[in-house]
């Protein structure tokens, strides 16, 4: 009995539609638990936009070279969910992607999510100009991004001091602010607490900091 149930509930999705839990239980007259399991197991997708209540079945065309489809403005994305798509978005792109680049292709606002992988270092970011640009975490491959964005600037590491612009300096002073308030913070603790204040620091250069105002290195 269950096989031909389950077989109805396929070929219910297999028009391609995008439908709701709401709309699969209605139909079937079960519950949501159930639909949900039956939904796990055909492999149906979840949409990364639309606040993620809308399910298909993988599509028989296939996905784009983003390995996003779009069906009736619901995005969906063949490893999953919206985080694991902002990833492999940033992960694939030429020059990394900005915010609003990356919420175009996802149909959705990312920046939260943004926010949240860089701080589980799933992304990083960096200022360029007056907007930040999300790359890859792999360093090698950070390194090709950054420098398509930007040819005239290559990323250096380790970071270095000489010729300090204004708003490095000002960087500098956040930096000895933070450790003057607490001498036990590591470089990359220091790093990690501005970054949560919206000040984009790389541990890097807080090292470099520590170096050149002789402060005691800590892990």
């Amino acid at each position: 009995m269950s096989t031909v149930c389950d077989s109805g509930f396929k070929d219910f999705l297999s028009d391609g539609i995008p439908r709701t839990v709401d709309e699969l239980t209605g139909h079937f007259n079960f519950s949501r638990t159930t639909a949900f399991r039956k939904l796990k197991k055909c492999g149906a997708l979840t949409s990364i936009n639309s606040d993620g209540q809308y399910y298909i079945l993988p599509p028989a065309g296939g996905f784009n070279r983003y390995g996003l489809v779009t069906v009736a403005g619901k995005v969906f994305f063949h490893g999953g969910s919206l985080l694991n798509a902002i990833v492999h978005l940033v992960d694939i792109s030429r020059r990394g992607l900005t915010a609003a680049d990356a919420g175009r292709l996802a149909g959705t606002n990312v920046q939260l999510q943004l926010l949240d992988l860089c701080e589980k270092k799933k992304l990083c970011r960096r200022r360029h100009g007056r907007e930040y640009c999300y790359f890859s975490m792999d360093e090698q491959r950070r390194r090709i991004q950054a420098e398509a964005r930007n040819p005239s600037k290559k990323e250096e590491l380790p970071v270095r001091l000489e010729g300090e612009t204004p708003e490095s300096m000002r960087q500098i002073i956040m930096i000895l602010l933070a450790y003057l308030g607490n001498q036990h913070l590591s470089p990359k603790s220091i790093a990690l607490s501005l970054f949560r204040r919206g000040v984009d620091i790389r541990t890097e250069k807080v090292k470099a900091v520590f170096e050149k105002y002789d402060i005691a290195k800590k892990n």
